[in-house]
């Protein structure tokens, strides 16, 4: 799983990816605790399962102009508080995921 914060010229995002390859059943397994996990970030997610991806994605974007330099501090503020934030909720849930725990629905 990794943490990933990428920009674009109209938006930027946190989010995490989960490795479908790897541990399939991960985005699941997190996914079953969504009400929990929004409720303790104080913000929601999205959600999107890519199956025939190589990752699963689960974070929060904001629309912003990136070429605006003055924007900058206020984008990297908001980057290092939904990061840590993000960080805080999802460690322990990640450190204790279990793929043998999930079975694909049939």
């Amino acid at each position: 799983m990794v943490n990933v914060a990428p920009m674009n010229r109209n938006d930027v995002c946190v989010r995490l990816e989960t490795d479908n390859r790897d541990h399939p059943g991960w985005f699941h397994l997190l996914s079953g605790d969504r009400d929990e996990i929004e409720a303790e970030l104080g913000f929601d997610l999205t959600w999107e399962e890519k199956p025939e991806n190589k990752w699963s994605t689960i974070g929060v974007r904001i629309d912003t102009d990136t070429r605006n330099p003055e924007q900058w501090p206020q984008i990297h503020e908001w980057m290092l508080g939904k990061l840590e934030t993000m960080r805080q909720v999802f460690r322990g849930r990640v450190q204790r995921l279990d793929d043998t725990t999930w079975e694909p629905d049939a």
